[in-house]
């Protein structure tokens, strides 16, 4: 442990930073996580991309239609962690944030959850950090989605990840820019990265089987969730935080 609290204190980017850190919480037996933290004083808080930061290890098609359709600010875990802190097992903030009925997005979690194995795992929320920085991580196991293997690592290193969440989330509330807003989706990521290459919409829009305005759609999109004035912008933030490469 005491090598990963140096690298990620030594790291330079917020990119080598949560690699570091997913590098750890995989040894210790969670392979498949999700990162949100957003400015205490910032009003949208996590629904406000100027002010929020997004990482993730998940698989592809769930984190686009996620992260992508906000559904997570609906999700009985986003809930828990606005009101505690600490650490919870997955199960038990379900039990105690599931909505009696659920709504159409609470269901369409479910769905998602239900078709990635997504159930077990441990919630963290945290408060630390420059400027208020607040922040909610969720891990879930390597291996099968059972909360007993989840309760296993847990009791094993715990109090080690707990350690190492602390660092790694003070860590980003100083890095000169704390956020990329939400994740870029597979399509928006695709067409960046053409962009990066020198193509042009056109181009993107033959090779990717696509017409220009849906073309234009992806890049439009991929602007917001970096929180960049023009394509070039978004180009050069996403090349600064290792987005780009596959």
């Amino acid at each position: 442990m005491r090598d990963e609290i140096s690298a990620l204190l030594k790291a330079g980017t917020i990119a080598e930073i949560w690699d570091v850190y997913c590098g750890f919480v995989a040894r210790c037996g969670f392979s498949k996580l999700i990162y949100g933290t957003a400015r205490g004083d910032d009003q949208g808080g996590l629904e406000d991309a100027r002010h929020a930061l997004i990482l993730h290890r998940l698989p592809t098609e769930y984190a686009d239609t996620y992260l992508g359709e906000k559904l997570y600010l609906h999700s009985p875990a986003y809930a828990w962690a606005q009101e505690n802190r600490g650490a919870c097992p997955c199960p038990e903030a379900e039990r105690l944030y599931r909505a009696a009925r659920p709504t159409p997005e609470q269901a369409r979690i479910a769905e998602l959850n239900d078709r990635f194995h997504l159930h077990a795992g441990y919630l963290i929320s945290l408060r630390q950090g420059q400027h208020g920085l607040r922040g909610v991580i969720a891990l879930c196991p390597t291996e099968a989605d059972d909360q007993a293997i989840a309760d296993a690592s847990w009791a094993r290193h715990g109090d080690d990840i707990m350690l190492v969440s602390d660092v790694m989330h003070l860590k980003i509330s100083v890095m000169p820019q704390t956020g990329t807003g939400r994740p870029l989706t597979r399509r928006q990521w695709e067409t960046l990265r053409w962009i990066a290459e020198g193509k042009t919409i056109q181009d993107i829009a033959a090779i990717m089987e696509l017409s220009t305005a849906t073309v234009e759609k992806h890049l439009r999109m991929a602007r917001e969730a970096l929180n960049a004035s023009t394509t070039a912008h978004a180009v050069q933030k996403a090349v600064s935080l290792n987005l780009l490469s596959d």
